[in-house]
Formats: C-alpha cells, structure tokens, sequence
C-alpha cells in the first residue's frame, strides 16, 4: 500500500489557503487506498466534514464532465463540429439576443448552430445566472419548470430552454 502521507498533508495546506474543509478519497479497483477529511462542513456549527458531507461544485462539474465527453471523442462517438442539434434536436433553430445601443435586446436567428466544441469553451450563449439577457432568459425557463413540474431533470431543461429560446 501507497504512503499517502504527502496527500494528507495538502489537504492540511489546502484549509490554510481557504475553504473550511475536504476531504479526498483514492480509489483502485474498488478497493479505498486513501480516505481523508479535514476540517469542518459548517463554520457555524463546527461540524467536521466526513465522508456523507456534501459539496457544492458548481463550475468543477465541467472538468469531470469534459473528461467523460473527451473519452468519447476519443472512441468515436462524435465530432468536436458535430451541431449539437443532432444530439439534441431542440436546439436546431436556435436563436441569439443581440443588446441594442438603447439597452435593449433584439432577438434574431443565429449565424450557425450551436457545436459541440462551444460546449468545451463556454460559448454556447446559454446563461446560468448573473444579469443580461440569456441570464434573465435561462432563470426564467428555472422558475416556469419549478412551478410546473417541482424537480425536474437536466433532459427537461434542456427542452424547456431551447423552446424558449426558439
């Protein structure tokens, strides 16, 4: 078995650079090598992270999404110029908002479709928060299907966006 001595040590590290806690787990066929958890979930409370805890990962997600749809690439199950309409026909005729001098929005049919590689660089032009349009446009499609179908899946998301943005 591996001495994972240095591992635990940055994990030390790490809680002195910011976050409050983590933790790191080192798998290999199944079998746990390694499993760590430092400091605390709640700053409030003092609760210590443990291996039940849960992380907001927010934009950390892409990196394990990326490396899935990357291994795919790889096996030939698509293309980097591949529209993603042929995955997800919703998203055949999509349309872009355009900002006006006046602050407003126009709203117009896009140059091109939507690629799979925009989905690898972030420019695909769908909003997830903040203030503009496509902002505006994706919370709003969050709340209709929160009120209409409580939890939702990603797929109806999907659908529900590009309907919306049609």
């Amino acid at each position: 078995m591996a001495d994972f001595k240095e591992l635990s040590r940055l994990l030390e590290e790490i809680l002195e650079q910011g976050p409050a806690g983590c933790g790191c787990a080192v798998a290999r066929n199944g079998e746990i090598l390694f499993e760590e958890y430092h400091g605390v979930k709640d700053l409030e409370s003092g609760e210590p992270i443990t291996a039940d805890s849960v992380y907001r990962q927010y934009s950390t997600t892409k990196v394990a999404v990326c490396t899935g749809a990357m291994m795919l690439l790889e096996r030939g199950k698509f293309l980097l110029n591949d529209p993603i309409y042929e995955y997800f026909p919703e998203w055949k005729d999509t349309m872009v908002a355009q900002p006006e001098e006046d602050g407003s929005y126009r709203v117009r049919p896009a140059k091109r479709p939507i690629l799979i590689r925009d989905c690898f660089s972030m420019a695909m032009g769908i909003g997830y928060g903040g203030t503009d349009y496509t902002h505006q446009a994706a919370e709003k499609v969050r709340a209709q299907l929160r009120a209409n179908v409580g939890e939702y899946t990603l797929q109806q998301e999907i659908k529900a966006t590009a309907m919306a943005a049609a």
